[in-house]
């Protein structure tokens, strides 16, 4: 390249010095004619020669020069080139940083957001901190890795308190994830200080309280139910009790209204307890007369705040931002498209409302409920949690209300949720006419003779669903079951009076009548279903023979006055050696067995003949023998 540059300037310099030459030539020989007359006068051609020599050195040095002007223009160029692309590398390599380093921000602030999410958030921040170590290695380039860093880790903790202080007072039921979820957000930014696992641990606690299907209602079985203010010795404390609950509250959410320190280390130990405290008060003040409305939804409002599900367009949120929501769906009824809002309280609110409307004025006045307990079921399915539709039917059957269980309990058939045989039996129960509450009894450690008598009225339907449910539960049948009872007052004479030791002799008379097939014995015998039914020891007939499998008869009489008052009780009761499908045989035939119907009757007659002539068994009624009909 620089021999052309050289070369050219040679030539281009030997053609200049040459045409110098020759136009120095003419100008000597123009001056010499003006001067002299003739133009004899000129150069010579080795003058020329010369002059083209020296204008191809001079042209030489000149096309040397310019070729280096022009290599330093190009290195130049290349140069401003290689910068441009390099700070081009440079610039795309930053905004990949920093738009991974958004992207992060972005998905943790989703997770955070996620619906019930409950898997560790933690571990996301393992991509920011790939990013630091990045940012620590470029950090020396003209770009602003550190200070972008900084800045969009104290967006990120702003974001993160912000989100815990504005609805850490009235979360709602999702929103309690969010606030713990953001709680663990800021422990990982921070490095995984330590400082905020008192808060972490409030918040867990929170949220277990707030998963909970119940609080204070404790569930035995279907249809068996536990409200300690409900009982009569309870209820002497009543007033004290609502008192000291409501003072427990008012301090926990007057304490969540202040500042919580830096790292939040300021929560109070006893907030997870609002929960429990405010389902309590709830029942406390359902079970208190006279029912006050008002302080009721107090208790409940806060019960809601942190067990109630909330959604705006099928998207679980906060109660504050649906509250708000719906409350401006109201504002603009019939101005445009609604946003579809979803607010539907746990379970224990409503069977509380419930408990309390049944207490106040009967059916007539929880029939008014019926509306909002449908809608109730078509929301909690939405939300997917039709357990607590169970848990209300259950609850329902324990207050005696039947009719409005099996509303609910047809709610959920007909919504196609999962039925367990349980419930199909207790909704076909209840379809077919039944109206009673089949429970199973724990006895315990509990001694004598132990009965149902709220078996008296079962029909086949409710034998097949207690057995059925025995089989479910894998329980076994520790008491009997009563399948009628027989009752008689008799007239004595003026200080007539029937000993037990007569009573003993003449039965053990009357058995001996019957063989083995029938043993006497004498113990005392209690209802396991209520707590005022106890016979202190009374007669109790064994039926042995297959004929006669598992009947029991139980005698009892008490003397009042002028009057004895006698109780015959026919009972069906279990044999280890059967299983559940062939005792609920033998129990449905006790019902139309005529050696039952004999054996009374033969009771009957021994206490006649006790009585004697006096006063007979028979004298009341008007046709003999037909007290059985």
């Amino acid at each position: 390249m620089i021999g052309y540059y050289i070369i050219g300037g040679c030539i281009l310099g030997a053609i200049g010095g040459a045409g110098a030459a020759l136009a120095l030539d003419l100008f000597s020989c123009v001056c010499y004619i003006v001067s002299c007359g003739n133009s004899d006068a000129g150069m010579s051609g080795t003058a020329i020669l010369i002059f083209a020599i020296i204008g191809a050195i001079i042209g030489g040095f000149i096309g040397y020069y310019r070729y280096e002007d022009y290599r330093r223009e190009i290195e130049e160029e290349k140069r401003r080139n290689e910068a441009e692309a390099l700070n081009n590398i440079l610039d795309a390599d930053y905004n990949n940083w920093h738009n991974r380093l958004n992207n992060c921000y972005e998905h943790i602030k989703q997770k955070v957001y996620c619906k019930c999410g409950t898997d560790d958030i933690r571990n996301l921040y393992n991509a920011i901190w790939e990013l630091e170590k990045e940012k620590e290695n470029k950090q020396t380039l003209a770009r602003p890795y550190n200070r972008i860093f900084l800045e969009k880790r104290t967006e990120h903790i702003n974001y993160m308190r912000n989100i815990i202080d504005n609805n850490i007072n009235n979360p709602g039921y999702y929103a309690i994830f969010m606030i713990l979820r953001a709680m663990k957000c800021l422990y990982s930014i921070n490095k995984e200080n330590p400082r905020f696992d008192y808060a972490i641990h409030i918040l867990e606690e929170l949220l277990k309280n707030a998963q909970k299907k119940t609080h204070y209602i404790k569930f035995m079985q279907y249809g068996d139910c536990i409200v300690e203010a409900d009982d009569p010795a309870y209820s002497i404390c009543l007033e004290e009790k609502i008192q000291e609950l409501t003072d427990k509250i008012e301090k926990i959410r007057t304490n969540i209204k202040k500042r919580q320190g830096e790292f939040y280390e300021k929560l109070d130990s006893d907030f997870p307890n609002i929960i429990d405290y405010s389902a309590e008060l709830m029942w406390c003040i359902a079970c208190k007369k006279p029912f006050n409305q008002t302080s009721f939804n107090n208790a409940a409002y806060v019960f809601d705040i942190y067990t109630a599900r909330c959604a705006v367009d099928n998207c679980c949120t906060t109660w504050r931002y649906e509250s708000e929501v719906y409350a401006a769906n109201q504002k603009n009824v019939g101005s445009g498209e609604k946003r579809q809002c979803l607010l539907n309280e746990n379970v224990e609110h409503l069977l509380a409302l419930i408990y309390a409307k049944n207490k106040v004025g009967g059916t007539n006045t929880v029939d008014k409920e019926k509306t909002r307990v449908i809608e109730w079921i078509d929301n909690v399915i939405k939300f997917g949690d039709a357990e607590e539709g169970f848990l209300l039917a259950s609850g329902l059957a324990w207050m005696g209300l039947y009719d409005l269980e099996r509303i609910v309990l047809r709610q959920l058939f007909d919504k196609k949720v999962t039925f367990e045989m349980e419930y199909q039996d207790r909704l076909s129960f209840l379809e077919s006419g039944g109206n009673t509450n089949i429970k199973i009894f724990d006895v315990g450690d509990k001694k004598g003779f132990l009965f149902d008598s709220s078996a008296e009225g079962w029909n086949k339907d409710a034998y097949d669903m207690f057995f059925r449910k025995l089989e479910m539960t894998h329980k076994s049948l520790e008491y009997s079951l009563m399948i009628s009872k027989w009752t008689k007052t008799l007239p004595l004479a003026s200080g007539q009076e029937i000993s037990q030791s007569q009573m003993e002799k003449a039965f053990e008379d009357l058995v001996k009548d019957f063989g083995t097939e029938i043993i006497l014995s004498r113990e005392p015998a209690k209802a396991v279903n209520l707590a005022n039914v106890e016979y202190k020891m009374p007669f109790i007939f064994q039926f042995t023979s297959e004929r006669n499998r598992c009947v029991t008869m139980l005698f009892s009489s008490d003397k009042f006055g002028r009057n004895l008052n006698i109780s015959i009780l026919t009972m069906f009761t279990p044999e280890k050696d059967l299983d559940n499908e062939e005792m609920k045989k033998y129990a449905l035939a006790i019902k139309d067995n005529i050696y039952v119907e004999s054996f009374r009757e033969s009771i009957c007659q021994v206490v006649d003949q006790l009585i004697k002539e006096k006063v007979t068994i028979y004298d009341e009624e008007e046709v003999s023998r037909k007290i059985f009909s």
